[in-house]
């Protein structure tokens, strides 16, 4: 399996912010981006964040009972 590891930057109410996320899909569209301000939202608890840029940071390869483990 494939992931995709991406340094995502976004702003939200009181400033920016910066976050390494890993996923299984690349980016490839505007909803993955939005699924992504999701994500964000969710864990850091933060009203009206934006990400205003990405950048691929790496892709690696992962057997599927390894990174269950993690």
């Amino acid at each position: 399996m494939k992931l995709y590891e991406y340094m995502i930057i976004y702003v939200f109410d009181s400033g920016l912010g910066r976050i390494q996320f890993t996923r299984s899909e690349p980016i490839r569209s505007y909803d993955d981006v939005v699924k992504v301000e999701k994500v964000i939202n969710d864990e850091k608890k933060l009203d009206n964040l934006f990400v205003i840029d990405f950048k691929l940071l790496r892709v690696y390869e992962v057997k599927e009972n390894e990174r269950d483990s993690k």
